[in-house]
C-alpha cells in the first residue's frame, strides 16, 4: 500500500510534538513494508521550496508563524493558494498513493485536502488531535479583533469586512467532507460531532501509543521507597493555554493544602508565548504567597 501524510509541518521542523507523532507513524509504517511520502510545507528550511528523500517541503503556510503580516494576506495570497493546489496535484500524481492521511493542518489552507478529496474520493483519511476542523482559521483569528492601537481601529474594521468576506468565500468553496475520521479521544470525537456535524459512525478513537521500547512502567524499575523524595511530576512541551499548564499549577496549591502531600512537586520544561508564561508565573507567585 502507498500512503501519502498530509502535515503542515515535519520534523525536524517542528512547532510541536504532534509533528513528532506523524514521523512516528510514517517510520513504523515503513518498517511494515508500506511505501510512504510525506508533503509538507517549507518551514524552517530557509528556502522557496525544499525536498528530500521521501519529503517534499513545498507548501506555503497560510501566515508567518510569530507575526500576522496584513499586506501578504491582500498581495500574492491567491498566487501562493495556485501553488499549493499545483504542489498538492503534482505530488497525488507522481506518488499515486493508495490512502492519503491528513494531520497537522493548522496554518495550513483547507484547499490542500479539499482537493485530496477531490482527486482521491473515498480515500482521504483524517486524523484529528486539536480543534482545525472548526476553529477559527489564522486570517479570521486576526481580522475579527479590534486593532489594539485606537488610531487603527479604524482602518483595520474596514479592511477585515472585505478580508472577512473573502475568507468566508473560500470557505464555502473548499468545504471538507471528512469521510474517514480517526480522533485520538474521546473528547475531540465529540467535538467533532458537536461543532462539524460528523456523523459518530464515521469517526473512530485510536489513541495515542508509547514506545514500550523506550518507555517502561514505573513497577518495572525496582522500589524507589526509602530514597526520600516524594512524587516528582515532569511537564515537558509548549506553554500554550490550551495544553493547560495553568491547571496543573493550580492543583498543586490545592495538592499543597494537605499535609501529606506537600512533597509533590511540579517541574515545567518549555516555552511558549510570553504572556503565557508571565500568567504561570504569577499564578506561582500568588500560590506562594
Amino acid at each position: 500500500m502507498r500512503i501519502l501524510f498530509v502535515s503542515a509541518f515535519y520534523p525536524p521542523h517542528v512547532v510541536g510534538g504532534w509533528e513528532q507523532l506523524v514521523e512516528d507513524i510514517n517510520t513504523g509504517l515503513q518498517t511494515r513494508g508500506y511505501t510512504t511520502q510525506v508533503l509538507t510545507s517549507s518551514y524552517g528550511t530557509g528556502t522557496a521550496y525544499g525536498s528530500e528523500s521521501g519529503v517534499q517541503r513545498v507548501l506555503t503556510l497560510e501566515s508567518n508563524l510569530h507575526h500576522y503580516d496584513r499586506l501578504q494576506f491582500f498581495w500574492g495570497r491567491k498566487r501562493r493558494q495556485r501553488c499549493n493546489l499545483r504542489h498538492t496535484r503534482d505530488a497525488i500524481n507522481a506518488f499515486d498513493p493508495d490512502v492519503i492521511f491528513v494531520h497537522a493542518m493548522w496554518n495550513l489552507w483547507k484547499g490542500v485536502p479539499w482537493l485530496a478529496e477531490q482527486i482521491r474520493p473515498g480515500r482521504v483519511v483524517y486524523y484529528i488531535a486539536d480543534d482545525w476542523p472548526y476553529a477559527p482559521d489564522v486570517h479570521t483569528a486576526y481580522w475579527r479583533d479590534p486593532a489594539r492601537k485606537a488610531a487603527l481601529r479604524l482602518p483595520k474594521r474596514l479592511l477585515a469586512t472585505m478580508a472577512l468576506r473573502m475568507v468566508l468565500q473560500e470557505k464555502r468553496i473548499y468545504t471538507l467532507g471528512f469521510e474517514h475520521v480517526l480522533c485520538v479521544s474521546q473528547a475531540v470525537r465529540e467535538n467533532m460531532a458537536r461543532h462539524v456535524g460528523i456523523s459518530r459512525d464515521r469517526m473512530h478513537v485510536v489513541y495515542n501509543g508509547i514506545d514500550t521500547d523506550r518507555f517502561v512502567p514505573l513497577c518495572s524499575l525496582g522500589s524507589k521507597k526509602g530514597n526520600g523524595r516524594g512524587l516528582s511530576l515532569l511537564y515537558a512541551g509548549s506553554l500554550v493555554p490550551h495544553k493547560g499548564v495553568h491547571i496543573a499549577v493550580e492543583a498543586m496549591a490545592i495538592l499543597a493544602q494537605d499535609p501529606a502531600l506537600r512533597d509533590i512537586t511540579l517541574t515545567i520544561v518549555g516555552a511558549g508565548h510570553p504572556d503565557y508564561e508571565a500568567r504561570l508565573k504569577e499564578i506561582m507567585r500568588v500560590d506562594r504567597d
